[in-house]
């Protein structure tokens, strides 16, 4: 297998960002160029890009599967394109899936792209999952944040009025919520599959258990799964395990 923890400069955001990028040695998926299945993977808001190699065994399970890994860092952006900074949802969406499809011989097809995300990178998950519908073939998303307005605006937000003014300023626009994005997917047939896990602890269980409810009342399609757990790596990392299966099992 080949591992690249490094840097690489990118247009959109006018500099010099960390990812890392994980290649399996083969796998029975590659196409006849050579080209991969490929799971961006993204972190929560108190992590960086090393949290998942850390805390958890996706590399291992990916390199059982044979499918490569992409984790790029975000700081704390919630995957958007700021009120008052840079565009974190551009490079994510575009740039960065781009770069390492050219540099690391992985594959742009959607039969080949999976997502996969904890806590504000389970936001970013479904919001590019419901934004980029015709790019992903299935998503994981775990103890996400999927109520932003609530998390970013609210009594209960976790981020400071300096922080919250340079991502969203005073309101949360409609293609950073969730919610409004399952609302107005324009096929929600066509959407990508999507498995949400929660733990019973967690403090954001209702916000997702009510995300659940508004996908049910869209008619928006999706597998949940809940145990008892918290807002934590040992529920991420039995999460993971749980999604690799949900991924890959009957794939050809």
């Amino acid at each position: 297998m080949a591992y690249f923890d490094g840097t690489i400069f990118s247009e959109s955001l006018g500099m010099m960002v960390s990812v890392i990028v994980s290649v399996p040695s083969k796998s029975p998926y590659a196409d006849e160029e050579g080209n991969m299945p490929v799971i961006t993977v993204l972190h929560g808001l108190s992590d960086n890009r090393t949290a998942w190699i850390r805390r958890t065994n996706i590399e291992l399970y990916a390199e059982q599967r044979g499918v490569a890994l992409v984790i790029p860092e975000v700081q704390r952006s919630f995957y958007a394109d700021m009120n008052k900074g840079i565009e974190y949802y551009r490079y994510i969406s575009q740039e960065l899936p781009e770069q390492c499809c050219r540099m690391f011989r992985l594959s742009n097809k959607k039969k080949d792209n999976y997502l996969m995300g904890i806590s504000m990178g389970g936001y970013g998950t479904l919001k590019l999952a419901l934004r980029q519908p015709e790019r992903y073939e299935a998503v994981a998303a775990f103890s996400s944040a999927v109520d932003v307005e609530k998390r970013l605006l609210g009594p209960e937000a976790f981020i400071g009025q300096g922080e919250r003014e340079a991502i969203t300023g005073d309101r949360i626009a409609d293609e950073n919520n969730l919610f409004f994005l399952a609302e107005n997917a324009p096929d929600k047939k066509a959407l990508p599959r999507m498995f949400i896990t929660c733990g019973k602890s967690d403090y954001m269980h209702e916000d997702n258990l009510r995300f659940c409810r508004h996908l049910d009342a869209q008619g928006i399609a999706y597998t949940y799964e809940e145990w008892e757990g918290d807002h934590n790596w040992r529920f991420w990392e039995a999460s993971v395990q749980k999604a690799f299966p949900f991924f890959f099992d009957g794939r050809r």
